[in-house]
């Protein structure tokens, strides 16, 4: 037996949308998470920006981050 994925599966599992497995689809027009309009809000995972996948999630979140603590006049270098 061969385990595989499709997006039958990950709609299953994750209830991911269509059973994407990398988020939105990446389009020129493409509005990235942190264009909400919304102050103080901050986003992020792997459907927020460019890419997708565990490392678009981590980077996402270091970023996010990095903006909240430069808000706060904090410097880390992310």
């Amino acid at each position: 037996m061969i385990d595989t994925a499709t997006p039958e599966t990950l709609l299953k599992h994750t209830c991911n949308y269509h059973g994407s497995a990398f988020g939105w689809k990446q389009t020129p027009g493409f509005r990235s998470i942190k264009e909400h309009g919304i102050k103080n809000l901050y986003l992020a995972g792997h459907w927020g920006d460019m890419g997708g996948g565990v490392l678009a999630a981590a980077y996402s979140g270091a970023k996010a981050a990095g903006e909240i603590l430069a808000k706060e006049g904090i410097q880390i270098g992310i």
